[in-house]
């Protein structure tokens, strides 16, 4: 009976230290492809933000009839050209895929080793932001000072809670 106590005992351990060591590795795997797709979003936001500025403030000249006409460019056509930019450059499409293999990972961790529990949370708070600045960045919304300051709050965020994950990882 000690016997069968002591194997069990064993495999118990030895599982969880698999169990935790493979959690640790796809953590690791969760963040790097977390940073990829963060990259893309904020290339997006950045491309939108610069030309939604750019047609609210810059002037155009047109010639109509001999005379020189300011006009500026509407705002919203602006955005969906930007759009349709993002998805021929396949960036928009380098973004999606990217979140894919969050996704994925994510699926993986949803059940953490009891040691890992706090971890598993930051992970998901953080997995949170970057679904939003994600979405933001695929869909512009409200006004330009709205969306620079909400796009910034997210990224922030992001930023932050990724420190505080990376440091409960083992090296």
């Amino acid at each position: 009976m000690k016997k069968s106590l002591l194997s069990l005992t064993a495999v118990l351990v030895l599982f969880s230290c698999n169990s935790e060591k493979k959690y640790e590795k796809s953590s690791g795997e969760l963040l790097a492809s977390m940073v990829y797709a963060q990259t893309y979003a904020e290339a997006i936001t950045g491309r939108y933000s610069k030309v939604w500025r750019d047609a609210i403030s810059k002037e155009v000249y047109y010639k109509i009839d001999g005379k020189e006409v300011k006009s500026y460019i509407d705002f919203n056509d602006a955005l969906v050209l930007v759009k349709s930019e993002m998805e021929h450059s396949g960036l928009e499409g380098s973004l999606d895929s990217s979140f894919a293999v969050v996704d994925s990972i994510m699926r993986t961790l949803n059940e953490p080793p009891k040691k890992y529990e706090k971890l598993s949370k930051d992970i998901s708070e953080c997995y949170g932001d970057l679904s939003e600045f994600i979405r933001l960045a695929k869909a512009p919304e409200g006004s330009l000072m709205s969306y620079n300051q909400r796009s910034s709050e997210l990224n922030s965020s992001f930023n932050r809670k990724l420190s505080q994950i990376a440091v409960q990882l083992p090296k």
